[in-house]
């Protein structure tokens, strides 16, 4: 008997890649009779090889990068990761409001379509997931076309374009946050609320031993600042400025990851500071920050906030304010329950943000009616719900 096969295509960015590699991590668990594919898009033409100076790395948005190629990887040329299949299409950074790149774009559409229609026919799954971008339509379409059932996932809580436009040719739509229902009028019959899954090394464990890892002690306050796999300039620029004016800075120990390219920056201005810091360009071991921290300052990702959610930890979010309110709404989750603070990033400064911290700091109260928040909240195993949710549309 012929094993199942599962075949998701996702975008470019950590945001959609992480989802898929959740649920890659639970289905290899779980579901020994299971062939999986995993296609993402690559930011060359097809045949030609990737850089990482083209974009972000791979391995920053957690995909694994085979270590005998070195810098670079091969397009469409499969290979296994980590136990993964990985194929890539050329369709990465297409808009099609892209004006005078139009023509290209268009190309680039068509060739993707191609590249689509070929991996289906070898591969040839019995179901397609798709987890956003532009780059998941030829494939989800031309699934469809060639009769093969298919899977959408949202992760925010306003869906993006291309999901909204391929709501009507899914068999299923997986969201991330109940309130996306209201999104999706006229297809509410296929949407399941299963969460945003997350990857299998994110656990929980003992708060000291978390501590232990960054050499932290357990009388302090831990201090989460992320700004994204690529770190944010301004949260980067406000933060240290903010906690050098704090009464009781001594109270507090930051970890901070700032992105490669702040990252000689910052280390010169902590040096003044007097603070227990650890300061990172990039965090492979997430688990052990999220478990070690009091408070997180991050943007809105909603990737990001479904390990908020799934670790309890309490809030100050900044959404990032170009990315068509989807941070912003997805914020307002968690601020409407209790267990986050938004601050507006063109808000964002010392002085606004240097009272919250205070607040934070000096009143124990605020950090447990925000922990208490975390407890009505629906933390489900999202992994776990989504895996049930695919094998029910095999089934």
């Amino acid at each position: 008997m012929s094993k199942i096969r599962i075949l998701l295509i996702t975008g470019s960015s950590g945001g959609h890649i992480c989802p898929a590699l959740g649920l890659l991590d639970i289905l290899n668990k779980e579901c020994h009779d299971l062939d999986m594919l995993l296609v993402v898009p690559s930011p060359e033409r097809t045949g030609r090889p990737i850089s990482f100076k083209d974009g972000p790395r791979p391995e920053r948005a957690g995909l694994p990068v085979p270590l005998k190629e070195g810098p670079r990887l091969s397009a469409l040329n499969k290979k296994k990761h980590s136990g993964y299949n990985i194929r890539y299409i050329s369709l990465s950074g297409v808009k099609l409001d892209a004006g005078f790149n139009l023509p290209l774009c268009l190309f680039k559409i068509f060739l993707g379509t191609l590249e689509s229609i070929w991996i289906l026919l070898g591969f040839r799954p019995n179901l397609v997931i798709g987890f956003g971008s532009l780059a998941s339509v030829p494939m989800l379409l031309s699934a469809r076309t060639l009769g093969i059932k298919t899977m959408i996932h949202e992760q925010n809580v306003i869906p993006g374009k291309a999901n909204m436009f391929l709501a009507r040719f899914s068999d299923r739509i997986a969201v991330s946050f109940p309130q996306t229902r209201d999104y999706f009028r006229g297809f509410t019959k296929k949407v399941v609320v299963t969460g945003n899954p997350l990857r299998q090394d994110l656990v929980r464990m003992d708060k000291e031993k978390a501590l232990a890892f960054f050499g932290f002690s357990t009388a302090k306050i831990t201090l989460l600042v992320a700004g994204g796999s690529q770190g944010s300039r301004k949260i980067n620029t406000v933060f240290p400025e903010a906690i050098k004016g704090l009464n009781n800075h001594d109270k507090i120990q930051v970890i901070h990851l700032c992105g490669i390219h702040d990252y000689e920056l910052l280390n010169e201005r902590y040096k003044d500071l007097r603070i227990n810091v650890r300061l990172f360009g990039f965090l492979e071991e997430m688990q052990y920050a999220y478990n070690a921290a009091d408070l997180i300052l991050c943007r809105g990702g909603a990737t990001t906030l479904a390990e908020i959610i799934y670790f309890g930890i309490p809030a100050l979010i900044i959404p990032y304010p170009y990315a068509r309110a989807h941070q912003a709404k997805n914020a307002e989750v968690l601020k409407q329950l209790g267990a986050a603070v938004v601050i507006d990033d063109d808000k964002l400064s010392e002085d606004t943000l240097r009272p919250v911290l205070e607040t934070f700091l000096k009143d124990p109260k605020e950090r447990s009616s925000m922990l208490v928040s975390f407890q009505n909240f629906l933390r489900v195993d999202a992994a776990r719900v989504f895996m049930h949710e695919v094998l029910s549309c095999l089934g």
